[in-house]
């Protein structure tokens, strides 16, 4: 009913209406106007009933949704939203509801930034392409603690350069053979050598160098038999080598003390090495200054006996008999080359400390050399027919061919023999020698050596046994100067 009791019955369904088969009405989309005054009437065939309601719509406000994920770990967002409906009507008449969000900062904090880009690095070929590099830091700002954050992006920029254009590359290659060298012996079976060097032509651009020898020899004989006098005259020093590079010769002489044809030369290889390679660089062969000059290599170096120079020491050398360490002294120069070992293919010299360390080792094989001054790793695998490897902070030297050997060098520069051919000589040689020709006897509580039937009382100490008379000790070992490198 309207205000003044006047009603408008309902009968059927409308749009917005749906009367049942009970005679209930439901109201399907409620606007406005539905507001009011409603006379309800059931009936049935029992009775008839009537009862008067007022319809009120009532408007809300929905509740806040949950949060949405944030967006970023670092500077992100969130947002929530809820829909709210007001007591006025819109021109139809429906309810005048609107939506509303609410956004919020999440996450860690302001993201860290990569500063700005640094200037670009050299080029890394001097000619041809090549590449270049510029870095920037994640600092703009930096990453905060503990949160795990990186700077998005790459941290290192590559490029690529060209300064010029490189020179044509050429592969080296050999002269012609030079004339064969004089006999090396005025009587006898001597040697003549020639060399030739590749320059014909040099390699360059990073060109190949020339494959094979520099220098080859071959026998010859000026007289067949010689007539010597029996006395003889020391040998000259040699003489400087007829080459800087690519392999020259020395010569070293000496004549009879009376009339007659007994005089005679001597003829070796020096500087070897390749005069198309630059030993500057990396990787070159190592060479000691003191032995550039004058070293022959194949052949092994004729020795002389040097006289000392300087002040000799006792200096210990350990020999290893069966289970025991006896230690001998013997007498040599501080800072002095001496020959360790001498095989036919290879050489090995050590300058000895007072406590019987080496400030070096030099390595001579073929025409390869290093020098080793500590126990860094080695840049080379292999010099010649030595192999050298890397062994818990040792090195080991051994043998390939004639003449095996292994030697272990520890922290100091301290030596060990491992094995080594009863054949090789030098100090090595002689020590092992004595070391298999000596046996340690104990008798009565009381230690010896048996040497080649000859017993040398030792006494302990620290860990090494100790020859009692200390004249025995150069007994044994005999004079240490025959081993002194005439060349250095």
């Amino acid at each position: 009913p309207d205000d003044e009791g006047a009603t408008t019955p309902i009968t059927s369904d409308g749009e917005d209406y749906t009367v049942h088969s009970n005679g209930s009405l439901s109201v399907l989309d409620t606007q406005r106007e539905d507001e009011g005054r409603y006379r309800v009437v059931a009936s049935n065939n029992v009775g008839r009933a009537e009862e008067e309601v007022e319809v009120q719509l009532v408007r809300h406000k929905e509740e806040w949704s949950e949060w949405s994920p944030c967006s970023a770990e670092c500077g992100g967002t969130r947002t929530r939203s809820r829909t709210t409906c007001d007591d006025d009507n819109t021109s139809d008449g429906s309810p005048k509801c609107a939506s509303q969000d609410e956004v919020e900062k999440c996450g860690v904090g302001e993201c860290p930034g990569f500063s700005d880009w640094g200037a670009w690095g050299a080029c890394s070929k001097e000619c041809g392409y090549g590449s270049k590099k510029r870095e920037r830091v994640c600092d703009n700002p930096p990453p905060p603690k503990g949160s795990g954050l990186e700077c998005e992006g790459l941290a290192v920029e590559k490029t690529v350069c060209y300064l010029k254009r490189c020179p044509e590359r050429v592969n080296g290659d050999w002269t012609e053979w030079g004339a064969w060298s004089d006999c090396s012996v005025p009587c006898g079976t001597g040697t003549q050598r020639r060399t030739r060097t590749c320059t014909n032509p040099a390699p360059s651009g990073g060109g190949a160098t020339c494959e094979g020898s520099g220098h080859e020899s071959r026998s010859c004989s000026l007289k067949p038999v010689c007539r010597r006098k029996v006395s003889t005259d020391s040998w000259s020093t040699w003489s400087e080598c007829s080459a800087a590079c690519g392999g020259g010769t020395q010569t070293r002489g000496r004549e009879c003390s009376e009339k007659g044809e007994c005089g005679e030369n001597q003829v070796r290889d020096c500087n070897t090495r390749d005069c198309a390679r630059d030993y500057s660089r990396e990787g070159a062969m190592d060479y000691p200054r003191s032995r550039d000059r004058g070293r022959n290599r194949d052949p092994a170096p004729l020795r002389l006996t040097k006289k000392t120079v300087g002040s000799e020491v006792k200096v210990p050398f350990k020999v290893r008999v069966g289970r025991y360490d006896v230690c001998l002294l013997g007498d040599i120069v501080p800072g002095q080359s001496y020959t360790l070992l001498d095989t036919p293919n290879v050489q090995i010299y050590g300058v000895l400390r007072e406590d019987g360390s080496y400030s070096s080792i030099t390595v001579f094989s073929g025409n390869e050399s290093l020098a080793l001054h500590s126990l860094d790793p080695p840049t080379r695998t292999r010099v010649g027919a030595v192999n050298l490897r890397r062994r818990r902070g040792r090195v080991v030297l051994s043998g390939v061919e004639e003449g095996l050997f292994k030697i272990t060098l520890s922290p100091g520069i301290n030596l060990r023999v491992e094995e080594i051919d009863d054949e090789i000589t030098g100090i090595l040689g002689t020590l092992q020698s004595l070391s298999r020709a000596s046996e340690v006897v104990v008798k009565k509580k009381k230690t010896f050596i048996q040497v080649r039937n000859t017993g040398y009382r030792l006494t302990q100490s620290d860990d090494c046994l100790w020859m009692s008379d200390s004249k025995h000790h150069s007994r044994l070992l005999n004079s240490l100067d025959r081993f002194l490198d005439d060349n250095q």
